[in-house]
Formats: C-alpha cells, structure tokens, sequence
C-alpha cells in the first residue's frame, strides 16, 4: 500500500467532490418537467460518450438520459433486384454517465426502440437464417446507470431489415408490442404478433397475413383487427372478416370476436365504444363493442372517415366522387356535387367541427392537391366546396386560433411552396415566406414564464392571476432548395435539402437565424424556450451526411444559452430539461456527445 501524503489527500478528495457535483448535476430525475431558468452553476458541457467513430441515426428515451445509435453505418440503396436495403451498423447502447453497450452487428437505421417508459430496449439483430430475416431481441434497462444488458430472443426470425416502427407498434397503455413477422405459410404475407412487454414473451400469433390488414388497439387494450381465411380450396374465395380481441384475455383462452365480414376499411369513433367500418358491397356500418348492436350508415361508398366528435360525422365518397356528410345515426345534412373530390384525398377538420377541408386532383406522389373546404355550420345552405387554393401540400397544415397556416404552390417535385396563412375561411390568405421546405415547418407553444422570486420579502402590491397569452413560435426552412449532386442515400436516408431556417412568433415575418440547414436539423426545446440547431450545414460526401455547428437560439425570454462548441453535427435528439443526445460524425473525435446547456 502506497503512502499519502496530506497534499495528496487533500487533492483526492477535492477530485472525489467535484466528480460528486459532476454526476450531481447530469442525474437524471425521471420527469419531463420543464426547466425554465437558466443553471448557473455549471458552464455548458459536451461529453463525449460511446465509441470513437462514425454515429447516426439516434434513438433516445423522454425517461432517462440514454441513446440508442448505429456505429460505423453503412449506407443503404438497392440491391441488384431493385429492392431496398436499410443503412446498417454496430447497434450501442450509452448513457450520458460515460457507460456503453454493444449490442449487435448489421442492425438496420432505426431498426430499434425504448419502450414507453423507457425500461425496456427493443432491437433486431440477424436471425442467422437462410431466409436473412431479421429477429426481434428485447431486454431491460437498469433504473439509474446502465449496468448488465441481457436481452431475450423473443421472436427467432421473419422481421425485415426496416425501422422497427415501420413493422411495429405500442398499445396505447405500452403494455404490449403489436408486430407483424413473415408468415409460415406464405413468404408473401406477414403474420399478426403480439408481445408482452414486461415479461418479454410473446403471447400469441394470429396467422393468414393479418398484419397485412388494418388494426387498432383502444386504450382498454382492445385489438380490432382484420384476417382472412386464407382458403386453400379450389373455387372457394379468401373472405376478410373484422374481429374484436382483448389482448389480455387471449392468453386466458378468448377468442376474438367477428364483428362483420367482407370488410374493407375501419375506424374507431373518438369514445372507443364504437366501430365504423364499410364492406365490399359499398355499405358503412356502425358497430357497438359493448352492446353488439349495428346499424347501416350510408350505402354506395368507395371510402370514409369519420370526425373526433361524439357525433362524427361520417363523410363519405360515393362512385360519383360526390362528398356526404352525415351526423352519426342521423339523416344526412348535406351532397356535394359530383367531382368533387379524389380517391387520394385527405380529410380534415377545423378544431371546432364546422368546417371541413379536403383535396381535389391529389397528386399522391408529390403530397399535394387543390384544397377545398366545406361549411358544416348549422344553418349553412351552400353544398358547393370553396376552393382555397392551388397545389397544397397535403401535410403542411395548421390549425392556429381562428387562422390556418399552409402552404400552396407546391413545385413539381413536391419540395418547396409558399406559406400562407388565412383565416379558416379561406379569406384574408397572407404570404408568409417562399421557398419553404415541405414539412420543415415546427410549431412550439412555449409556456408561461415565471421569474424566481427576489431574495428578501415577498414583493407587495396586487397579484396578477392572469394566464399570459403567449403566441406560438415557428421554425422553417425558406429559400430551401434540393442539391441534386447527391443521387445516392445518406446515412439516415433523409432527403438532400437545405435551406436558411427562419424563425417568426405569431404574426410576425420570419427572420434568418442561419443561412444553411439541412431539414429536420432542427428542434425546439418542451417549454418552447430554445431552438437547436445544426448550422452551416454542408454536405460531406465522404461521411454521407449534412454537418454543421451546433447552436442554440432563445425564442422568447432570457434563458441565456451559452451555445456549447460542437462541430460536424449531423442530428439532434429529443431535449429534456435542458439537455440531449446529438450524433457528430464530423467532430474531434467522432461519434456521439452528451450536451447539457
């Protein structure tokens, strides 16, 4: 044993002490709450975390302060058939404490999710098959700092090289994964599983291609679903039939319930107690799940939906491609004319009810159509649609008060347009930018600040218990543009264009914060209070990915970020409690970094 002396003593002890701070600091809480006020005891930190090499494609927990990432990813295209094949890589699991796991090798982009409180890590890792399928691996997560990692082999082989979203989802209470796997029978169809999250087994598999179908799950774990079945009988047709399966009472032997079949399309109504649905004949019919009851709604549909209100309603196209609306279970309020509308269209409606807006001359591939809007109004006589304007982006819509921001002119390739804004109407339309990315627009509501009190005694006066009106904040893109000398796939398979972000409140015009930043290289805090960025994005052919500086920009009140010195920024994750994960193949050394400002 080695002898101390009191000097040294003295500095162990202040190390100890300013590594307890350290770790005091970065400790995760648990809770989304939103951190309004600027730390001053630390300075802004970028830690390096995991391997020292190329990053991408970061997957990170609303729970705790861990990242999911691909190291040296290797980019994707098409195979010698044509088919595409996904961006793949070492699959790793860090925290922002300094530990790192490694996972498994060739796990396609996004091939992998947290559970929805984050204490489960799902992932998939080649099966070692003849088929070069994909298995499904679950394991759990130590509470605090990532300790021992033993994932479970849940489903052996059958999922594709694909985003685990793409084939994957959660019920609404996360307790199950809802996904489908190669079916047995068919290399063409793709079986119905179910998995218990908590115990990571799977509970049961509905087979003849059933996740080919539609499903939903009600927030009671309720799994309405579609299947067929499959005959194998020469001259006897397959016949689609709609069920009705609580998830847990299926391992108690239930069965699933037949609602209807010859089934097309469903959907739930926004109180879950009833099903919507239409059949190969062009009837729409109203199912109860508690009473069992039906009813027919409408006849002669080629397709429907239905609105959030208790009521709906029920809008629905006939063969002429004339709109109907109907109130659930009452007489039909109003016809328009024939032509109206297209099969691509999409149906949306305004947030009070009266106003419905769809698309005509929808060109799917491009996202865009002519918008249209419908009065639904008690007492409104006109069953004409009012067409607002031309070549609408058919995802770029926002509600905001009593105005609506979309964006129009939509160019041939489906990139770029104008923002507007209008009255729901469809009147007073204002220009708000030009050149605007498709889908670069980010709203954020930020929420009322409030000041710490003043050291001393409270402050006396009147009390204001007002709630502060507070506009949103946006960000975009604008004067954005597609670089065409980029043919092949980046690492994250996101679109080659960049463009200046802009960022306005309320009404006000947009203002350049920065001339060049590739889309989705952006991304506002929870309360609203900071936007980050990548900025000076350029592309780097050799890494395949936009790279740029990492900055931060206050929206609304004195936060103070002190903007960290990261450089070669390819991604930014989720911010919670003025802290993230971004993935920085460009920077000294590469990979990913922990930023806390």
């Amino acid at each position: 044993m080695s002898r101390l002396t009191r000097s040294s003593l003295l500095a162990s002890s202040l190390v100890a002490a300013l590594a307890a701070l350290l770790l005091g600091a970065c400790r995760d809480s648990g809770n989304d709450a939103a951190d309004m006020a600027p730390d001053l005891a630390l300075p802004p930190q970028v830690t390096h975390i995991g391997v020292n090499d190329t990053a991408c494609c970061i997957e990170t927990t609303s729970r705790a302060w861990r990242v999911l990432y691909l190291a040296s990813p290797k980019p994707g295209g098409s195979d010698s058939r044509g088919r595409d094949v996904a961006t793949k890589g070492q699959l790793h699991l860090a925290d922002a404490y300094g530990t790192d796991l490694t996972l498994a090798e060739q796990v396609p982009r996004n091939g992998y999710q947290f559970s929805p409180d984050g204490r489960f890590v799902f992932f998939l890792a080649p099966s070692g098959k003849k088929d070069k399928s994909y298995a499904l691996k679950i394991g759990a997560v130590a509470a605090d700092t990532l300790g021992s990692f033993e994932p479970l082999t849940v489903i052996a082989q059958g999922l594709d090289d694909k985003p685990l979203s793409s084939q994957a989802f959660f019920t609404p209470t996360g307790r199950y994964l809802v996904i489908g796997v190669a079916g047995k029978s068919s290399a063409y169809s793709t079986d119905l599983a179910v998995v218990e999250i908590e115990t990571s087994r799977l509970l049961f598999t509905l087979e003849s291609g059933s996740f080919d179908y539609l499903e939903a799950v009600t927030s009671s774990d309720v799994m309405i679903y579609q299947n067929s079945t499959a005959s194998k009988v020469l001259g006897v047709p397959s016949i689609v039939g709609l069920y009705a399966l609580p998830i847990g009472g299926r391992e108690g032997g239930g069965v699933p319930a037949l609602i209807d079949s010859r089934t097309i399309s469903y959907t739930l109504t926004a109180d879950e107690r009833r099903v919507v649905y239409s059949k190969y004949d062009g009837s729409v019919w109203l199912y109860d799940l508690f009473d069992k009851s039906r009813v027919q709604l409408a006849s002669g549909s080629v397709t429907f939906t239905v609105g959030s209100a208790i009521n709906g309603p029920l809008v629905w196209v006939d063969k002429d491609l004339a709109v109907h609306v109907t109130p659930l279970l009452q007489t039909e309020t109003l016809v328009t004319p024939t032509h109206s509308t297209d099969l691509n269209s999409a149906y949306l409606f305004s947030p009070s009810g009266q106003d419905l807006f769809f698309f005509n001359r929808t060109a799917a591939q491009d996202n865009n159509g002519d918008l249209y809007r419908l009065n639904l109004a008690p007492g409104a006589v006109t069953k004409t649609p009012q067409l607002i304007e031309r070549r609408v982006s058919t995802g770029d819509f926002t509600f905001v008060g009593n105005r609506v921001r979309f964006m129009r002119g939509v160019d041939g390739h489906g990139d770029v347009g104008e923002l507007v804004t209008s009255n729901i109407d469809g009147s007073d339309i204002r220009s708000v930018a030009d050149g605007v990315a498709v889908g670069s627009l980010q709203v954020a509501n930020p929420k009322p600040y409030e000041a710490p009190p003043e050291k001393g005694n409270p402050p006396r006066g009147a009390v204001d218990l007002a709630t502060p009106i507070i506009p949103p904040v946006y960000a975009q893109l604008v004067g954005a543009r597609r670089e065409s000398t980029r043919n092949k796939p980046l690492f994250d398979e996101s679109e080659p264009i960049i463009g200046a972000l802009a960022f306005s409140r309320g009404d006000a015009p947009p203002a350049v914060i920065d001339p060049a930043v590739h889309i989705g290289g952006y991304r506002y805090s929870p309360d609203g209070y900071v936007l980050a960025y990548a900025g000076g994005a350029k592309l780097d052919n050799t890494l395949l990915a936009y790279l740029g500086t990492l900055r931060l920009f206050q929206t609304l009140v004195e936060q103070s970020p002190v903007p960290p010195m990261l450089e070669g920024v390819s991604e930014i994750g989720r911010i919670r409690q003025r802290a993230f994960f971004v993935a920085a193949p460009g920077a000294n050394p590469p990979g990913v970094y922990f930023v806390r400002y």
